[in-house]
């Protein structure tokens, strides 16, 4: 609900403002890294799933061989949309 109440505002905020003032806040040179770190943070959590593991890697879910061939598949039927 409050990130509702946020959303609402920043946008009031930009049709009064214009995006100019959400370039002030958060420049492209701010947001880019943090983006990155971010990415960069999950990128394990992406291996261990894609692998048939749990997203800390603790517990073996599926059988590893077939995990990665299953998204493996997936991967490519995503790209070539």
């Amino acid at each position: 609900m409050a990130a509702g109440i946020v959303y609402v505002l920043m946008g009031a905020l930009i049709k009064v403002r214009g995006v100019e003032i959400i370039h002030k806040l958060l420049p492209p040179v701010v947001v880019g890294p943090v983006i990155m770190v971010i990415g960069l943070g999950l990128a394990p959590v992406a291996v261990n799933m894609a692998l048939g593991k749990t997203g800390d890697g603790a517990v073996q879910l599926i059988d590893g061989n077939a995990a990665l061939w299953i998204s493996s598949v997936f991967t490519l039927n995503d790209n070539c949309y």
